[in-house]
């Protein structure tokens, strides 16, 4: 009896030992979500996505391939024509009834920076799973997702996208947003001009684009009326040439210019780290810039009463133009039969090389009410995978660091992909279009004050500076 008591008590004993081992496991298992939590993350979704230039196909593909991977989502794509994307998208916001992804150019950014719901540390989205081989069952699982740090978005993106996307706010940095691609400026030359004119190959510098610019070269001028016969390059003007304002600005870092310092604009000043304090880098390159456009000089190429830089080197009137990827797919359709080239542009300085970065930010309204799956196809999107269909489609250079070596490999990204490293952007102000017509009325400018003592001249170019950064920095 005696025994038998013990053996009941030693297997109660036992019993009590395994259901607590079983809890003390069950405990240091990982819990999975609640139906309540699953519920709520896989519930269909509805994003509207809008967006400018580019063709659909490329983003419906992408679309397609996520929605795919999770069919609780629905993306509402809308492309807008750029004379109304802006007012549409303003107003929308403000209604309430804006899209939860669109795109802003890289110049804007500050400008949206109160719309724009930043990149979450982590992401939370539902992934269906097609389990089982004769009965096929769809399983729902929660993904939780590393979002992208400004570390690796400087790891994994060209420099320039940094010093665009990445904005403090809150206290600490944060991504702002995402691109697909990073256009910057090239040279594109009329292969014809050139071999008519003896000329074997395009510039590689500044002073054989000087060379080449001369009367002797490309330009010709009628001698009895001293009107330019044949153009060689469109610069120097300011309304008549396509992005005018980078070009300048351009060949202002290129010469040592310090545009900014912090949220001041310092492009009028001598920057401190010159030594020779009567080098001034921005009078230097208006200087420059305005020589192929002033009739006094042996640079004397470019009239403001021309038409339009684009529509000159299309009809083969200028011999070179500065211009972005899109323009080579414009000439590919108005000009199919165009002998053209396209190289980098010419550079002064091989340690301080610089050349202007024109692009469009994917990024997230503040307004939106699902951010997480928002931001989670952005960095889907913009990803290698993905981003190589966008690529391809529209024949744009990359953001991603990683395909540059694969897109140098293609004759017509060459010119591009191979100055993405040193790609700039130095206007991080709200009103973008005031600082380009001011870059442009500066040039106006100054056209009217060539001539004269060099000194008086300088001087002027000097005021004229100033007074056009404290115009801009009103708005900046």
């Amino acid at each position: 009896m005696q025994k038998n008591i013990a053996f009941l008590v030693i297997g109660i004993g036992v019993l009590v030992v395994f259901a607590f081992v079983a809890v003390v496991i069950g405990s240091l298992r990982p819990k999975g979500p609640s139906q309540e939590e699953i519920a709520k993350v896989s519930k269909p979704v509805t994003l509207t996505y809008w967006r400018v230039f580019d063709g659909d196909t490329s983003i419906r593909q992408i679309i397609t391939a996520y929605q795919r991977l999770h069919t609780n989502v629905k993306i509402d794509y809308r492309k807008l024509r750029f004379e109304e994307y802006e007012r549409e998208i303003v107003n929308a916001l403000a209604e309430d009834r804006g899209p939860d992804i669109f795109s802003i150019h890289n110049t804007w950014v500050d400008r949206y920076l109160t719309k724009i719901e930043p990149l979450p540390g982590e992401l939370k989205v539902a992934s269906f799973v097609e389990k089982g081989t004769i009965q096929k069952k769809t399983e729902v699982q929660i993904d939780k997702k590393q979002a992208y740090t400004p570390r690796e978005i400087r790891e994994k993106f060209v420099d320039v996208v940094g010093s665009d996307v990445l904005r403090f706010m809150d206290g600490k940095e944060q991504v702002v947003g995402l691109p697909y691609f990073v256009d910057v400026l090239a040279l594109f030359y009329n292969k014809d001009s050139f071999n008519n004119a003896g000329i074997g190959a395009p510039p590689r510098n500044w002073g054989e684009f000087q060379n080449m610019a001369g009367r002797d070269y490309l330009t010709q001028i009628n001698d009895t009326t001293g009107e330019i016969v044949s153009s060689a390059a469109a610069i120097g003007g300011s309304k008549n040439i396509q992005r005018a304002a980078d070009i300048l600005a351009m060949l202002m870092m290129q010469n040592g210019a310090q545009m900014t310092d912090g949220a001041m604009l310092t492009f009028d000043q001598v920057p401190q780290n010159l030594t020779d304090r009567t080098t001034h880098p921005a009078v230097n390159a208006l200087t420059f810039y305005t020589d192929f456009a002033s009739p006094a000089t042996d640079l004397y190429t470019w009239s403001e009463d021309f038409s339009d830089s684009f529509e000159m080197f299309q009809q083969g009137l200028t011999a070179m133009m500065f211009g972005y990827s899109y323009h080579a797919q414009a000439l590919r359709d108005l000009q199919p039969r165009l002998r053209y080239g396209i190289v980098p542009v010419p550079q002064l300085n091989p340690s301080q090389q610089a050349v202007p970065a024109n692009y469009w930010v994917e990024t997230v309204s503040k307004k939106t009410k699902s951010k997480d799956y928002a931001w989670d196809f952005l960095m889907f999107a913009t990803a290698a995978e993905q981003a190589k269909l966008f690529l391809a489609e529209t024949k744009k250079p990359t953001a991603l660091r990683e395909l540059i070596e694969e897109q140098k490999k293609e004759e017509i990204l060459y010119p591009f992909a191979s100055q993405l490293l040193v790609a700039k952007n130095w206007f991080h102000g709200k009103n973008a279009e005031a600082m380009e017509a001011q870059f442009t009325s500066l040039i106006a400018q100054a056209l009217q004050l060539r001539g004269g003592a060099p000194e008086e001249q300088k001087s002027k170019f000097r005021e004229l500076l100033t007074k056009t950064k404290q115009i801009i920095q009103e708005g900046y």
